[in-house]
């Protein structure tokens, strides 16, 4: 009974050792490594924004005198006269990606209608070139109604899933712009208005990123956008009020900062390997 006693203890402590062997073994083998999302960014896309912008107007109102000459004798001396303003501005936009390595280059367009305006008033004493003072009213207003863009991209991934890029080209839009000076007395008024389509130049930034394990993905933006001036200028009302004319230079210009979205049709959907 003994022999038998001591075997089965022998026994269980060569198989306590043998376990006991395993054991590290089994405790620290490494799970499979879980393969790293691959973001593709070559390809088409397409999407919509929304942002706001802002007018940055630094044009002088002006006039010109009976024999043409411009602020010559008799004419007035306007302060000021710079529209500011704001609003709101959204659309879509196009466009297609080519990554070499860390390196992310395309071009894009886009089309997005506008709210952004802004009013200049002044009421008050003016002088007269010459000599001489009247008080006078002054309103000028700018409205950009829509802008689009054609822009290459050039940007560089700060990680596989973020592009950080630079971009500029092509601006073109349009819009309307007004301004009148009113005189208590005499009554006369000097009113004007046009509306335009320019072309320009624009340039800016922004921040892309891809959403996790799907083919869209969401950007913030900025730029800086200059499509040169306009001027509109009036005759006197009544007419004929000395044959003067007034008017004003209008900047058509500004910033948008937007948000937008896009869905990436060229590339795989990012993949696991």
């Amino acid at each position: 009974m003994k022999r038998i006693l001591i075997g089965t203890a022998v026994a269980a402590v060569f198989s306590t050792g043998a376990l006991a062997a395993n054991l590290p073994e089994r405790m620290y083998t490494k799970a499979p490594a879980i393969p790293p999302i691959v973001y593709d960014w070559t390809g088409f896309y397409l999407g919509g924004n929304v942002g706001w912008g802002w007018l940055d107007d630094r044009g002088a109102p002006f006039c010109t005198d009976p024999t043409g000459a411009l602020n010559g004798p008799g004419c007035d001396i306007l302060p000021g006269g710079h529209v500011r303003g704001n609003g709101v501005i959204g659309g879509g936009q196009v466009g297609y990606n080519w990554q070499v390595n860390s390196l992310v280059y395309g071009l894009e367009a886009d089309i997005q209608g506008a709210d952004i305006n802004g009013t200049f008033n002044f009421h008050g004493p003016i002088t007269f070139v010459g000599g001489g003072a009247n008080v006078a009213t002054f309103v000028a207003h700018e409205r950009l109604d829509w802008l689009g863009t054609v822009r290459p991209r050039v940007g560089f991934l700060v990680t596989p899933q973020a592009l950080l890029y630079a971009t500029g080209g092509l601006a073109y839009g349009g819009g309307s712009v007004a301004q009148n000076i009113s005189y208590v007395s005499p009554a006369v008024q000097f009113p004007s208005s046009t509306s335009f389509t320019k072309l320009g130049w624009t340039a800016g930034g922004g921040l892309e990123w891809k959403l996790a394990s799907s083919n869209w993905s969401a950007k913030v933006e900025a730029l800086y956008y200059d499509l040169g001036s306009v001027s509109t200028a009036g005759g006197s009302v009544p007419v004929g009020f000395d044959a003067y004319m007034g008017g004003k230079v209008f900047n058509v210009r500004g910033v948008i900062a937007r948000a937008g979205i896009d869905y990436h049709f060229g590339g795989p959907a990012p993949a696991k390997y």
